[in-house]
């Protein structure tokens, strides 16, 4: 498979052995400096988990999209989009951004998502529902209208079904929203495409608006996703995600930053 970097192919291989009737996938995009920051972390506890849920890792960390038409954010978000040719391979995947961390305690997300339905966490509430509205009216004014009133999908974290693969080329057809984030076309493609997006389980994508609105508990999440100014704002994330990592996978009684 040309288009991904699979790691641990000794793994790929014994899972042809197994009972298991879906081939698994986790793929996170790492592509750039800061991104090869965070993996020093985030990608030793990917690859534990994606052998806790009988996945291969993947890790998209060569352009393949070159898609660099927007202004507004990084258009290498969009090399996520790889995921199309993963898809190819497998019948399920979870995409997980570089900066996220999983923690010991994370279940099996692959039981919690039905399959054929594309699950992930929706961040259009608390201090963020109007700007995600209004993301969710500026994307349809500039796409087309397709019924979409709420439900905005944080792209950090989402599991799609070999079925959704199209999804990820709808930006060929109908281009781009030049507004914030990647994640509002995302969401657009998706819908746009007939698939079902479910919300899941905040812990499976805990950010910083997640402890403004349910309070100082990001080491009871199963994923912790320092995006943005991480979970506080006034630490670098780098040294957040550095410090989580300590106390998860190192034994080390690292205090939470909530504690300084």
């Amino acid at each position: 498979m040309h288009a991904v970097s699979i790691i641990d192919q000794t793994r790929r291989i014994s899972l042809g052995t197994t009972t298991m009737k879906e081939k698994r996938a986790i793929v996170t995009l790492c592509i750039g400096e800061t991104a090869d920051g965070f993996a020093r972390y985030s990608h030793p506890a990917m690859n534990l988990y994606a052998n806790k849920v009988h996945a291969d890792f993947v890790k998209l960390d060569q352009p393949k999209i070159n898609f660099n038409a927007p202004t507004h954010f990084r258009p290498v978000l969009f090399e996520k989009y790889q995921v199309y040719d993963v898809l190819e391979a497998y019948d399920r995947v979870l995409f997980l951004d570089t900066d996220i961390l999983i923690t010991p305690r994370a279940p099996d997300i692959f039981k919690v998502v039905p399959r054929g339905k594309i699950g992930g966490v929706f961040e259009d509430f608390g201090t963020e529902e109007e700007h995600r509205r209004i993301l969710i009216r500026k994307v349809q004014e500039a796409l087309g209208d397709i019924g979409w009133k709420e439900g905005f999908m944080n792209s950090g974290v989402f599991i799609v079904s070999k079925m959704h693969r199209n999804a990820f080329r709808l930006f060929k057809e109908y281009g781009f929203y030049d507004g914030e984030y990647e994640q509002t076309n995302t969401n657009w493609y998706m819908r746009k495409a007939g698939c079902e997006i479910v919300n899941i389980d905040y812990r499976f994508n805990f950010m910083g608006l997640m402890r403004v609105y349910y309070g100082p508990m990001h080491r009871d999440a199963y994923f912790i996703h320092y995006a943005g100014g991480g979970i506080f704002p006034w630490v670098p994330r780098i040294e957040q995600m550095k410090n989580d990592y300590e106390f998860f996978y190192e034994s080390k009684n690292t205090k939470s930053f909530e504690d300084t």
